[in-house]
């Protein structure tokens, strides 16, 4: 869901010192694509490692995540917070946010289901 340019191994004004660690010893991929152009439904592509035809969590803000799609417990975050990492939501979710699944998740939450923009 990132443009290249939030990465600090190709826009020199970003800090981003563990990912560009990992650029630097492996691989950095410049042409990629979503499998889906909405977000929340991108998000849970990479969230379940599914697509979206085998995921459906086809609603932005729906409650799929949280039904027996997926076993919550079986996706991204709550594998790695329970293999011991330190994991955290900061921004934009569009995603309810059940306490009893987030817990399971997130160490650190500080997220917003609001605007994509804010006017000035």
């Amino acid at each position: 869901d990132w443009t290249m340019n939030v990465l600090g191994a190709l826009n020199k004004d970003v800090m981003t010192p563990n990912i560009d660690a990992m650029a630097e010893r492996g691989m950095l991929f410049t042409r990629n694509c979503v499998t889906t152009s909405v977000c929340w439904i991108s998000r849970s592509t990479m969230v379940t490692s599914t697509y979206a035809a085998v995921h459906k969590h086809l609603t932005v803000a729906g409650e799929q995540l949280f039904n027996k799609t997926t076993p919550w417990l079986e996706t991204l975050y709550p594998l790695l917070k329970s293999n011991g990492y330190y994991t955290g939501l900061i921004g934009k979710w569009h995603a309810p946010s059940p306490k009893e699944f987030t817990a399971n998740a997130f160490d650190y939450k500080k997220g917003y289901f609001g605007k994509h923009w804010f006017p000035r």
